[in-house]
């Protein structure tokens, strides 16, 4: 079962998993835009389970997988991770990963690194499932976060 949703606010829908980015370590205030070579915060809320593997992937824009962070549980259902986004200008997709003994969840969410004005902010993206299942030739635009639930 796929279960999907295009709001980055999870009190507008019940979501099982949502990314947050920041400049702030404490997330007192949250963005997607970063200057190259910040330090950014990130956490990923998620509802229920209890998750054995948890991690982040950071993408390009032909969504090539760049770099993967562990993910710190720090609260029940809180997960951070702290890295410096790229120094190259355009835009990535953060890919967040949480696996459970009955369940995968994932959210993709989009930051802009510098000025890109010009740059093409389309994705493809590629999801492979246990059983089989391939959920392909997905379009992400702009700063929408994305949210899978496969089971």
């Amino acid at each position: 079962m796929i279960m999907y949703s295009r709001s980055p606010n999870p009190q507008e829908v019940q979501s099982p998993i949502h990314i947050e980015a920041s400049a702030d370590p404490f997330f007192e205030k949250t963005k997607d835009e970063f200057s190259p070579n910040e330090l950014m915060y990130l956490r990923v809320l998620s509802v229920g389970g209890n998750f054995f593997q948890q991690n982040l992937n950071l993408r390009d824009n032909s969504y090539n997988l760049l770099k993967t962070f562990y993910l710190e549980k720090t609260a029940d259902s809180e997960f951070v991770t702290a890295f410096k986004v790229p120094q190259e200008e355009g835009y990535y997709a953060l890919e967040a990963n949480l696996k459970s003994e009955t369940s995968q969840v994932k959210a993709i969410t989009t930051i802009k690194v510098g000025r890109t004005e010009t740059m093409d902010t389309t994705f493809d993206i590629d999801i492979d499932t246990n059983d089989g299942e391939d959920i392909s030739g997905y379009e992400s635009m702009g700063h929408q976060t994305k949210y899978f639930s496969i089971q």
